[in-house]
Parts: structure tokens; C-alpha cells; sequence
């Protein structure tokens, strides 16, 4: 029950910007790995836009959310192996 409900919260973040509670470390990085599963190689402008949204909106929390997801993302991507496919 308790994974089900984090995954809702993480959801929600993606989703809908930062919720009223503080995210955890740990919920920062669920959230950067799943935006990274979900987007693939777009992962940069979803975020992109999504912080954009935000700022929009004007909602402060939010955007600091989705720049700590960002920084989350670049360090996970940072961590993958180089694409050895020989393409060019």
C-alpha cells in the first residue's frame, strides 16, 4: 500500500507540479527516473515546458520542484552507458 501511494504522489508531481507537502530526496529521484521513463529522449523539453508552465502560473514552488527534477534528470543521464550502436 505504501509503494502505491508514493507512486500516486509521484504521479501527481509529474502531472500537476509540486503538491503542498516537502518531497523527498528519494521522491526526487522516482520522479526524475520515471519522467526519464515516460519521455525517453525528450525528457529535456517535457521538463522544459513543464517548468515553463509553471512559471507561467507563477507557481514558485513548483517551478523549484521541477528545476530539482531537472538536476536529478542531467545527473541520471550522465550515468548511462554511451549508445554503442555504431550509428553515426
Amino acid at each position: 500500500m505504501a509503494i502505491r501511494k508514493a507512486i500516486g504522489k509521484i504521479q501527481e508531481i509529474i502531472h500537476f507540479g509540486a503538491i503542498s507537502k516537502m518531497i523527498s530526496e528519494r521522491e526526487l529521484w522516482a520522479c526524475a527516473a520515471e519522467v526519464m521513463r515516460q519521455h525517453g529522449d525528450g525528457v529535456e523539453l517535457f521538463v522544459a515546458e513543464r517548468i515553463g508552465a509553471l512559471a507561467l502560473e507563477g507557481d514558485a514552488e513548483g517551478i523549484r520542484t521541477w528545476k530539482a527534477i531537472a538536476r536529478r534528470v542531467v545527473a541520471l543521464k550522465a550515468e548511462l552507458p554511451a549508445d554503442d550502436s555504431g550509428a553515426h
